[in-house]
């Protein structure tokens, strides 16, 4: 059977918010996520710690903006992951503390630590007439030495041995293993005593419902133990962490959403509309997605008991987001390294930044540690930065905007964060200020020894609101708007003091 590493090659309509590439044409594919209808939002919002790790991309476009990111329990802070590469759009799966991470990347299935180094091979897909047929849907075990998947597996031998079903392979590779009486089943979960499995049983003929069915891989049995809706796609089911209930995804039909059920098929009901759901680490809350529509998309988390919906975050114009899982362990604050990085944040708008060694921009979400030399574009924006402002560990921050620059630190007693202004200045052809904006320019608001660098001069504040401006004519322009800088005159080789309401032009 067709497998897509993630949906074991379904069609894209029978994928919902769980869509992923298709392998007929082995390259990144996801749906568009569908208008869901909007239900009440409780009151008493639900609560929880924890981490939840997701991807943002446009739909199956390359863009600057396409990232890991993870969100604090509570949804207060978001934070960006670069040192995380992008893979395909994003698709990968955890284990339960976040070490792990495991992923298909065009015909292969990898394992690998949380930063995707270490790779191990678990899988490769098959070429069988233009079409990959393989595993994929990875899910770990509670342990996280085992890793289970579905598909077509190592005996496959098309067209007359498909080999479909649930398997089971070491984290650090091997041979997979097909679990007994798993045939045809698709979307493993695992309970927590790492004995038993859930798996999505497709119907076998029109008009059939789908089924969850539990294995167990040491008695080596397959118990049916829910039907699903009529007309209804079911997919993702995630089992509780305390082994008590299952969570699911229903795609298609009238009664599409979030499921929750005992872990023995009673009491199946609809929680919510939205999908891709996934359990907090104390099994009381969960996350999930729900399309607003055709282009929006948010991440919200409920009880599980249908109470306390809470919107946590809501995409970008046209991106889809992809839960990667949640995890144990709330999200510390970022520190700064003297002489060796610092923590940018963006204050307001859109700020790319390029770090060291790559030639590509890519757009800063939420705050992310950068290093010492990144290059950080603040025309169309404004970013805060924090840096070391002592060996002891003390910290400074300032607010810059609506320029271009390099940021640059030694790592000494008293060390100076030094903001460098790059790039071409703009809007000096013709004459000199026809143009909106010219030159290149810096706005600095904050507290520290924080230095701007233009071409002619630069500027050292302790704590102001000031301007550093490389001008068409050669000149470079400091402007005071509050508080005191000390400009230093590079042509001149003398420092000035300006206050607040002063200017200081440096050069021709």
């Amino acid at each position: 059977m067709l497998t897509d590493h993630e949906g074991f090659g379904r069609s894209p309509s029978e994928h919902g918010l769980e869509s992923t590439l298709s392998t007929r044409t082995a390259r990144p594919f996801v749906v568009v996520l569908a208008a869901l209808m909007l239900l009440p939002i409780a009151q008493a919002h639900a609560q929880t710690g924890g981490r939840i790790i997701f991807f943002e991309g446009f739909n199956g476009r390359d863009s600057a903006f396409n990232g890991h990111r993870v969100l604090s329990g509570d949804g207060r802070v978001v934070r960006d992951l670069p040192e995380i590469p992008v893979t395909q759009l994003g698709r990968f799966v955890l284990n339960r503390d976040g070490t792990r991470v495991a992923w298909g990347f065009r015909t292969e299935v990898y394992a690998a630590n949380a930063r995707f180094k270490q790779r191990v091979l678990l899988a490769r897909l098959v070429k069988y007439h233009n079409d990959y047929y393989g595993l994929g849907s990875p899910a770990f075990s509670p342990s996280g030495d085992l890793i289970a998947l579905s598909g077509n597996g190592p005996n496959f031998n098309p067209p007359s041995d498909y080999a479909e079903g649930v398997y089971v392979i070491p984290s650090t590779g091997g041979t997979p293993a097909l679990v007994p009486n798993s045939e045809s089943l698709r979307d493993p979960s695992w309970a927590p005593d790492g004995r038993r499995i859930v798996a999505v049983r497709p119907p076998t003929s029109q008009g059939g419902a789908y089924r969850l069915v539990v294995l167990d891989r040491v008695a080596g049995t397959a118990t049916d133990v829910l039907s699903g809706p009529p007309q209804g796609l079911i997919q993702s089911p995630q089992w509780s962490p305390d082994g008590t209930r299952f969570a699911y995804q229903v795609s298609t039909g009238p009664l599409g959403g979030i499921w929750v059920a005992s872990a023995d098929g009673t009491g199946a009901r609809l929680l919510v509309a939205g999908g891709a759901p996934r359990w907090s680490p104390d099994g009381q809350t969960l996350a999930f997605v729900r399309g607003v529509d055709a282009t929006t998309t948010e991440i919200h988390v409920v009880r599980a008991d249908g109470s306390g919906q809470r919107r946590m975050r809501t995409s970008r114009h046209g991106v889809v987001v992809n839960l990667a899982g949640w995890v144990s362990g709330d999200l510390q604050p970022l520190r700064p390294k003297l002489g060796k990085s610092m923590v940018a944040e963006v204050a307001r708008g859109r700020v790319p930044v390029r770090r060291p060694g790559s030639r590509r921009f890519t757009e800063l979400v939420g705050e992310a540690t950068i290093p010492v030399g990144s290059i950080v574009d603040t025309r169309n924006g404004a970013v805060r930065m924090t840096s070391a402002a002592q060996r002891s560990g003390a910290t400074q921050s300032a607010v810059f905007s609506q320029g271009v620059f390099k940021v640059l630190q030694k790592a000494s007693s008293k060390p100076i964060t030094e903001l460098l202004l790059v790039g071409k200045l703009e809007g000096c052809r013709g004459a000199l200020g026809a143009a909106k904006r010219n030159g290149r320019r810096l706005w600095g608001v904050g507290k520290g020894r924080f230095r701007t660098r233009g071409r002619r001069s630069a500027a050292t504040v302790s704590g102001t609101n000031w301007l550093v401006e490389d001008r068409c004519d050669g000149s470079t322009l400091t402007r005071v708007r509050a508080g005191v800088v000390k400009v230093q005159d590079f042509e001149r080789r003398r420092t000035v003091t300006v206050r607040a309401g002063g200017r200081y032009v440096a050069g021709p």
